[in-house]
């Protein structure tokens, strides 16, 4: 709970900047969290925790833009236009 309530606001942000919709941001902000509890045991401390979460955060948007390609629905840009729609 501390995570999420210390981290959203920011988090939230840089994926709202990045993504055609708020309920993208969220939906990503929620995948970042579930996977960050799930990682965190993968946490070295080799980098600062902010640094860490928000690669996980980038990470599941270019997983999210690359996956209409990798199942042959088009481009990413494409996708994501026809998610915005």
């Amino acid at each position: 709970e501390t995570l999420v309530n210390d981290w959203s606001p920011r988090l939230f942000g840089y994926l709202r900047r990045h993504v055609p919709t708020k309920e993208d941001a969220q939906d990503l902000l929620s995948e970042t969290f579930a996977a960050a509890v799930k990682s965190i045991g993968n946490f070295d401390g080799n980098v600062a925790f902010s640094t860490w979460l928000y690669a996980l955060a980038h990470n599941l948007m270019r997983m999210v833009a690359l996956a209409p390609q990798l199942i042959g629905l088009g481009t990413p840009a494409s996708a994501m236009a026809a998610t915005a729609a």
